[in-house]
């Protein structure tokens, strides 16, 4: 029982209803009261992929889409879209004749008065083309000017929750920077002073916090809207929150955006076809639904304002509870991984990046290593690992140790070890193995014949299997050389305690081992712990 709790804990999430709260909350921060988690909160393996288009097309849609496509809606609807996207970006440039688009002073006056009643009116019609009709908004009279809050935070699901906020505040946007440079859209975030982010570089997003307070703070902006979590979602929860909107300790307006539907999912999310057949099923509705709510003025208290973490996530927790969704700890970076996830048939659903990065301290790239790692190792593309792929990824033969080794892993004893399982419990073999331990489990990968000694030859075999990038020359060479470090013969066998010898003289031989082993995460997380 200690070994599966500590090994996995969704054992211990799924046995909840039989610990009270101080048991919880000893097991996992997670149960804590006073941890970043509520009670709201749920790991990444109970709320399931935000990113993920679970919604199938049922025969309906399909008869409803072959019908639409036969009368040219989605054409008609799409020339008309892109005519009003034309005539927008034409407005925007006429309205940016004589500015410098590198000044770093608000767009006031006259120009600002042409944009607000030509851009704003013309995204409306353009919504309507995109067939919705009628939009339900609610809260209005919470509403507030700029002076009272600057900042205008939304949950994002597709592209037009940013439309609806252009339509309705014509605000400066904090938006990728992918899209600076597309025709005609490009033009009108010029125009509306938007802020670009390279969601992959460090370097950017330090960029952007800094043009988010000077914005902030400088009278003579418009609101700045922001998608706090950094990408769309499906909707089913709200992820983890980018501290940057809140780093100024201004008051913030939050907005929620539902798309009710019965049979298309509009939310932009992977799925079978990509975000272009979403947009078109979205065209071939008879009408597409939107609900728009604005919450009261959130304004920080002193706490929040020193930490904009805490103000962040007490934020979440507002929009959250209006949506009645749980909040999970994905991120952007769990985007990244989950389209990589794809293409290599490996199911991440009940995994966040942040969650592994703050219990094991790994990194996205490292993470993406162990993705790669366990993908080679399913031989038949099923998305899990079963024992003969187990042995195979790690040059083991069928032995008892072996057996033993893959219960680490297979912690619910179903046989087969899928992403999660081999990640944690990469990480926790790393955590819970000392020097000793660690040496004692390679000393057995290295005995083949379960002897209780391990010859040259046996050795040289497994580190030329686990590291196909080195020689085997250079193998046999380290191998020879460790042997004559502690002065046995080239034809004998050592023992375990000449094995921790050798180690201790000729650290490379463990190293090569160990980097197998843990599938390039020892430095992450054992070092950490030994």
């Amino acid at each position: 029982y200690q070994r599966r709790v500590h090994g996995d804990f969704l054992l211990v999430t799924q046995m909840t209803t039989l610990f009270n709260t101080d048991v919880k909350e000893k097991l996992h921060p997670i149960f804590r009261r006073d941890s970043a988690f509520n009670l709201k909160d749920q790991p990444a393996f109970l709320v399931g992929n935000p990113f993920a288009y679970t919604r199938t097309i049922g025969k309906y849609e399909w008869v409803k889409t072959v019908f639409m496509t036969l009368l040219l809606i989605p054409v008609i609807r799409f020339a008309l879209v892109l005519l009003m996207t034309m005539v927008i970006s034409l407005l925007a440039r006429i309205g940016l004749i004589g500015w410098n688009i590198r000044s770093k002073e608000p767009i006031r006056g006259f120009r600002r008065f042409f944009l607000q009643n030509t851009i704003c009116p013309l995204v409306r019609v353009a919504l309507f083309f995109l067939g919705f009709i009628y939009i339900k908004e609610k809260g209005r009279e919470n509403l507030r000017d700029r002076s009272e809050a600057p900042l205008i935070v939304c949950n994002h699901i597709n592209m037009i929750d940013g439309f609806f906020l252009v339509r309705k505040f014509l605000p400066a946007i904090v938006c990728k920077a992918e899209i600076r440079n597309t025709p005609f859209i490009g033009t009108i975030l010029l125009a509306l002073q938007c802020i670009f982010v390279d969601r992959g570089d460090t370097l950017s997003r330090h960029t952007v916090s800094d043009e988010i307070l000077r914005v902030t703070s400088s009278a003579g902006y418009p609101h700045l809207a922001i998608f706090p979590e950094g990408t769309t979602t499906n909707g089913k929860c709200l992820i983890n929150f980018k501290r940057g909107a809140f780093a100024p300790g201004l008051p913030v307006q939050p907005v929620v955006m539902t798309f009710p539907y019965e049979h298309f999912d509009p939310s932009w999310v992977p799925g079978d076809f990509g975000t272009f057949w979403l947009l078109y099923r979205m065209m071939c509705q008879f009408i597409n639904y939107l609900e728009v709510e604005y919450l009261p003025v959130y304004v920080p208290n002193e706490a929040e304002k020193k930490n904009p973490d805490l103000y962040a996530l007490n934020v979440r927790k507002v929009m959250a509870q209006r949506l009645a969704v749980p909040v999970t700890e994905h991120s952007f970076e769990d985007v990244k991984l989950y389209y990589k996830a794809q293409k290599e048939n490996v199911s991440t659903d009940d995994m966040a990046v942040d969650q592994l990065r703050e219990m094991f301290r790994l990194t996205p790239a490292e993470i993406e290593t162990l993705l790669t790692r366990f993908s080679h190792a399913d031989s038949d593309g099923s998305g899990y690992i079963d024992f003969s792929e187990f042995c195979g990824a790690l040059g083991l033969r069928d032995t008892e140790y072996a057996h033993s080794l893959f219960q680490l892993f297979d912690t619910d004893g179903t046989g087969f070890i899928h992403f999660r399982k081999f990640v944690v419990g990469l990480c926790e073999l790393n955590k819970r193995t000392g020097e000793e331990d660690k040496q004692r489990l390679i000393f057995k990968i290295f005995d083949i014949n379960a002897t209780g000694t391990v010859s040259q030859q046996s050795m040289i075999d497994v580190l030329c299997a686990w590291n196909p990038g080195t020689t085997k020359l250079l193998i046999q060479m380290a191998v020879h050389q460790a042997w004559d470090s502690v002065h046995v013969p080239a034809t004998q066998e050592i023992d375990f305690e000449t094995f921790k010898r050798i180690t201790k003289l000729s650290p490379e031989i463990l190293e090569m081992a160990s980097e197998r082993l843990s599938g390039g995460v020892v430095k992450a997380t054992g070092n950490q712990h030994s």
